[in-house]
């Protein structure tokens, strides 16, 4: 299995994962947000698939980052919308992982691509996957900050709220 490959079918599975979450998700804002990730993920492992077949496609603007933040500020009360079950940060955690693994994979091609179609094409999917990183990452360090033991100040610098 060549590079593209292996890219093409960890989106797809990528794709599979966010739509398995969305079914078993009974609020709102959870499924749209899987909904929109798996959909990125499919157009993702479209533009790779064209690109190993050598046909034309166009990149395509979204910002998945804006999109989720939008989601998220429709929902009255934030924590009880996002973590319903104790398991729901291992989900969170597990997507954050699918996603830092993209952009190492992303990254790695863009650094050997000779084409600039090629570079353009990773550079777009590093991009993408970074927001996709970033909404997991701000979702989990937004849950966590309950579970934080609060000391006083002299012993440690933290990160302002």
């Amino acid at each position: 299995m060549n590079g593209l490959t292996f890219a093409i079918t960890m989106e797809l599975e990528g794709e599979s994962y966010y739509k398995k979450q969305a079914d078993s998700t009974t609020n709102s804002h959870l499924k749209k947000l899987f909904l929109m990730l798996a959909k990125d993920e499919k157009k993702h492992a479209q533009l790779l698939q064209k690109n190993f077949d050598k046909t034309p496609y166009e990149l395509y603007q979204f910002d998945a980052l804006k999109e989720s933040k939008n989601i998220f500020s429709e929902a009255v009360d934030m924590t009880a919308v996002v973590w319903k079950t104790p398991d729901q940060m291992d989900i969170y955690r597990g997507a954050l992982d699918m996603e830092k693994k993209s952009i190492e994979l992303y990254e790695k091609f863009l650094a050997s691509a000779t084409t600039d179609d090629d570079k353009k094409l990773f550079t777009f999917l590093v991009k993408q996957e970074k927001d996709h990183f970033a909404i997991f990452d701000d979702l989990i360090d937004f849950l966590d900050r309950p579970l934080e033991r609060l000391e006083t100040a002299e012993f440690g610098i933290r990160k302002e709220y």
